[in-house]
């Protein structure tokens, strides 16, 4: 539990929560995937990490220790202050006193609480959570889910934790997804599970974990890849068909829920056909303090795909113009059959959908074009493996155009002859979704590429963040970086910076003659696939810096930055304009480790950790580590 002292004085720093519950008691606490549940990668209230000092001149700022785990991270490491540790039943746990405290979830099934300031780099308390009563398992073998599993695919070797876990501040729970394999009579099986684990003692909470099953009424049988199917049926949840990918997403009382829900998002796993997009809420039952289901929604229930991944970006929510709370979700690839005349009409491949959440945290799709939208260019999509879900979804605060007020962006693979040509890059009106149109979404943004020097670029496999500044924040911009190709596989490629033109009657982001965006600015470094997703680091009199950790890719040198050969390196930028010269970067400090794809580092009262796996070969690593930068006075980690 945390200390009460400590939490009855930060209350009155609240007004963030009002906005995005996932914010916190404790202001610069990172309880949910960048940050809050708008999916906006910004720390509002580091005050100790600035641009005067976050550099490398005279050693001041770089490494200063490590976590060693068990398992590669793929999950964002969370972080709450003032915790205090129990170690009662707990056999790994080893000090007794409350702490700051990082959570850290790997691909073995294992989640760890390390001291967050380093005065011990083991663990307080670290779980298996594959290996309890009621799972009884192991982590599975990706072999298992895709046979020809190898170490370019979406998860390798291990499946365990994939989407980053969520922490319930309210009741110091933290809630995590885990993939588990066991045999039983001679038959192995793949099974995924909720948990619910104490953020003290690493103890589970209400009789958990809880067996994700799930039901949904839908085709008699599934029909081919991109078609409706006939017949009425049911549709059931099947573990081995599917990956728990996005991040977690936590709904309570200040999002006009009359219980706190957790949601999860599935999609694919790599070469499967037989898959859905699936998101499943859980809350606690009061009165028999149980987990149990109280959300099923399914994307394509009379089709195929629809998954949802995107890129490992946490479910995104907010409240519309109407008052309501609202889940904004991207799915990829699968059946689009809304607009058909006869047969089924509720598949949702490759679109955005509103998900409304009742007082009891169900989900429900409204009726109407307002509710979703879908690319013109779907079926196209489908049939290509171009998803229109593949980059992450994030809610614009304070953000508006004229006639819209409510904004949100996306971004998509690219449809000009192959997944990286000409994507598109969407800012929408999340009040009015606009539908199947094939002139864009209400805001008039559907863009058929962004221009970098002329050159179009190709499709997003990451998730954008966002930072505001000048008087009255008047100065907004996104952060994102693609994924473009070459003769010879897939080029390096900067991080874009768009300032958004807001309050106006142009498109938020600026076009070219021929409707391409155009950066603001770029930075001067390149980054390799799979590209960065940034962290925004910003307090009260400081500016922003931008944090981003570069895949140098040494398993695949045509895709890598050649002044960076050795794995993870940690960028620092200026947030208000990224081309100028950069703050920091690591070099070779992150002892040549690869880091995760997709995963933007946590920034947490004076410190960066970056989350890595010690290299990777045909057999396979499964020893992750994360990389902890701060103030070091000269004494840095070389």
């Amino acid at each position: 539990m945390r200390n009460s002292t400590r939490h009855l004085s930060v209350l009155a720093t609240g007004l963030f929560a009002v906005i995005f519950s996932a914010a916190t008691s404790s202001a610069q606490n990172v309880l949910t995937r960048q940050n809050d549940i708008g999916r906006t990668g910004r720390q509002l209230d580091e005050t100790v990490l600035t641009q005067a000092n976050v550099t490398a001149t005279n050693n001041s700022f770089g490494k200063v220790f490590t976590y060693s785990v068990t398992g590669q991270i793929y999950a964002q490491p969370l972080a709450v202050a003032n915790i205090d540790i129990t170690c009662s039943g707990n056999p790994h746990c080893n000090f007794a006193f409350p702490a700051d405290v990082i959570y850290v979830a790997t691909e073995d099934d294992w989640l760890y609480a390390f001291d967050a300031t380093g005065v011990a780099t083991s663990p307080y308390w670290s779980v298996n959570l594959a290996t309890n009563a009621v799972a009884n398992g192991t982590y599975v073998n990706c072999t298992q889910f895709f046979s020809h599993c190898v170490n370019t695919s979406a998860i390798y070797p291990h499946v365990g934790v994939t989407g980053t876990p969520v922490i319930d501040i309210n009741t110091d729970t933290l809630y995590v997804v885990s993939a588990v394999s066991s045999t039983n009579n001679g038959v192995t099986t793949v099974s995924y599970y909720l948990h619910a684990i104490d953020l003290g003692s690493g103890s589970e909470k209400f009789n958990g974990p809880k067996l994700i099953s799930a039901s949904y009424p839908g085709a008699a049988q599934m029909p081919g890849a991109c078609a409706t199917g006939t017949g009425t049926g049911t549709v059931n949840f099947t573990a081995l068909d599917q990956l728990q990918r996005p991040g977690l997403l936590l709904l309570g009382t200040a999002d006009g829920l009359n219980t706190s829900v957790v949601y999860a998002g599935f999609s694919i796993y790599d070469g499967n056909p037989s898959f859905y997009g699936w998101v499943l809420g859980y809350d606690v039952n009061q009165n028999t303090q149980q987990l149990e289901q109280v959300a099923v929604f399914l994307t394509t229930p009379f089709g195929t795909g629809g998954g949802i991944w995107e890129s490992g970006a946490g479910l995104a929510a907010a409240a519309a113009a109407d008052g309501k709370t609202y889940i904004y979700v991207p799915t990829a690839d699968g059946t689009f059959d809304v607009t058909n005349t006869t047969g089924p009409t509720t598949d949702y491949g490759d679109s955005l959908l509103k998900l409304s959440v009742s007082s009891s945290g169900g989900l429900t799709l409204p009726t109407g074009s307002g509710a979703y939208f879908t690319p013109s260019d779907q079926s196209t999509r489908c049939q290509n493996d171009i998803d229109f879900g593949s980059g992450g979804v994030m809610i614009l605060p304070d953000a508006s155009v004229t006639g819209h007020t409510n904004l949100m962006v996306s971004a998509s693979k690219g449809t000009g002859g192959g997944q990286y040509l000409n994507p598109s890059l969407w800012v929408v009106d999340r009040d009015n979704l606009g539908g199947f149109q094939a002139t864009g979404t209400p805001v008039e943004q559907a863009h058929t590429g962004v221009m970098i020097n002329g050159n179009p670029v190709g499709g997003y496999w990451t998730s954008p963040a966002y930072y505001e500044w000048g008087t009255n924040n008047s100065s907004k911009a996104i952060y994102w970086t693609m994924t473009m190709p070459n003769t010879t596989g897939v080029a390096p490629n900067p991080l874009n910076q768009y300032i958004l033109n807001l309050n106006s009657t142009n498109p938020p982001i600026s076009l070219d003659v021929s409707g391409n965006a155009v950066p603001s600015f770029s930075t001067q470094n390149f980054f390799c696939a799979p590209v960065p997703t940034p962290s925004i680091s910003t307090g009260p009199s400081n500016p922003g810096i931008l944090w981003v950790v570069e895949n140098s890719n040494t398993h695949n040198p045509r895709d890598c930055n050649p002044n960076f050969p050795n794995g993870a390196v940690l960028h620092a930028y200026d947030a208000r304009n990224v081309s100028s010269t950069e703050l920091y970067n690591s070099g070779s400090h992150i002892n040549g480790n690869t880091p995760s794809k997709f995963l933007p580092p946590t920034v947490f009262k004076g410190r960066v950790y970056v989350g890595t796996y010690v290299g990777i070969t045909l057999n396979g690593s499964t020893n992750g580590e994360v990389d902890v930068f701060g103030l070091c006075n000269g004494s840095c980690i070389p």
